[in-house]
């Protein structure tokens, strides 16, 4: 056992004395702030970890990852490289590996497909059927298919929420004012999906942490939104959508709450900029995805101020 590890283990022995363990929250931030070798001496020291807990920090295979025991598809890996959380999708014989069962038969190969698939569904017992159902009626089930199945699996597996009681949907009606409403949300942990109506245009819109990846969900289409910005302008210059389309979609990429705002792509205005520092001011609704853009090797200190 190295240095760091007996460091460690003297660090998770004074944890089970005092009942603290590390929730999935906090696995996610820690493994994504370390190297990947100050990781493998975390879990070579066998930390306490939550029982409510649906993901394992494991070593395999010389790789590092946070294995998802109820859905293996949907685990984490930590780059070599960046250090950073990506997505890892581990085959059936892969997770049977991992956990020592008996890996799965395979499935004989489906019938010709129907011609309205019905939206991906999550292991029998595991998923929300609300989920389904929301997604059927909204008339999204062919563009949300369409999302990567990765992601696609993380909101099929998650568990639909009353409007009023997401913190994501509550903003973003917020946003549209009186030009849309908010009919239904989803979530699944840090991913949310929210089901946007401007008119008659139904949308979604789906963000995917800790991966920063956002989603605009047509009813036939998934498109990836990139940074804002960027969205914006595919949306002035694709011919296949209509005035109305683009000004909706656009309004649920911005979030904005005023035509003219619709210009500005970042979620704080900047009110002293020198050398030294800088100085931003943040609406107090801001959607707490909107502050995650900084996602590199630089360190920064940043300080909460206010007006007295």
């Amino acid at each position: 056992m190295s240095f760091k590890q007996i460091i460690f283990k003297t660090k998770f022995n004074y944890f089970r004395a005092n009942n603290i363990t590390y929730s999935d929250t906090d696995l996610r931030q820690l493994f994504g702030q370390r190297e990947v070798q100050g990781i493998q001496n975390f879990i070579a020291a066998n930390p306490p970890l939550d029982p409510a807990n649906t993901l394992r920090p494991i070593i395999y295979q010389g790789g590092v990852y946070l294995f998802n025991t109820n859905d293996p598809r949907s685990s984490l890996r930590v780059s070599p490289t960046s250090g950073r959380l990506l997505q890892k999708v581990f085959t059936a014989r892969e997770a049977a590996a991992i956990t020592g069962q008996q890996a799965p038969a395979r499935a004989p190969r489906a019938a010709a497909a129907q011609a309205e698939p019905a939206a991906a569904e999550a292991p029998a017992g595991q998923a929300d059927a609300r989920v389904t159902e929301l997604i059927t009626n909204a008339g999204l089930t062919r563009g949300f298919n369409a999302l990567p199945a990765a992601f696609r699996n993380r909101i099929a597996n998650g568990t639909a929420t009353n409007v009023n009681a997401s913190r994501t949907a509550r903003s973003r009606q917020a946003s549209l004012g009186n030009r849309g409403r908010v009919i239904g949300a989803i979530s699944a942990g840090q991913d949310q999906m929210v089901i946007i109506r401007i008119g008659d245009n139904t949308f979604a819109q789906a963000s995917f942490q800790p991966d920063a990846r956002h989603y605009i969900i047509t009813p036939t289409r998934a498109l990836n939104m990139g940074r804002v910005g960027n969205f914006v302008d595919f949306i002035s210059n694709n011919a296949n959508l209509t005035e109305t389309q683009k000004e909706a979609l656009t309004a649920i990429a911005s979030f904005a709450t005023a035509p003219e705002e619709l210009k500005e792509t970042k979620p704080y205005k900047d009110l002293e900029v020198t050398e030294n520092y800088v100085i931003r001011e943040f609406n107090e609704n801001v959607d707490p995805i909107e502050l995650k853009w900084h996602r590199d090797m630089e360190d920064r200190l940043v300080e909460i101020g206010g007006l007295s």
